[in-house]
């Protein structure tokens, strides 16, 4: 079985999502840049009126490394910068080919 991560960062740093998934040698996964949105913490459409960025990560990982990738991830979360937010879904995979 596999996991898909869905991540969404909001901030000027995408490299803090991309260097935890290198480092938990996650071998593939699609970025989204300058995605618009909003949430708790108001709009983000990287405007005046809305700034900020957002950026989309899509990666399906095999099962075993599901867990090291979520406290890798949750520890990246707790240490986000003032203003930068991180935010993970998994989804079960029943194929991937």
């Amino acid at each position: 079985m596999h996991r898909l991560f869905f991540i969404t960062y909001s901030g000027t740093h995408p490299s803090l999502v991309t260097d935890v998934l290198k480092e938990k040698h996650v071998t593939g996964y699609t970025c989204v840049q300058e995605a618009c949105g909003e949430g708790v913490s108001g709009p983000r459409q990287g405007s005046r009126a809305f700034p900020g960025q957002t950026a989309l990560f899509f990666s399906v990982v095999p099962a075993d490394r599901y867990e090291d990738l979520v406290r890798a991830l949750k520890a990246q979360a707790r240490s986000m910068p003032d203003g930068e937010r991180l935010h993970v879904s998994t989804l079960g995979v029943e194929e991937f080919f």
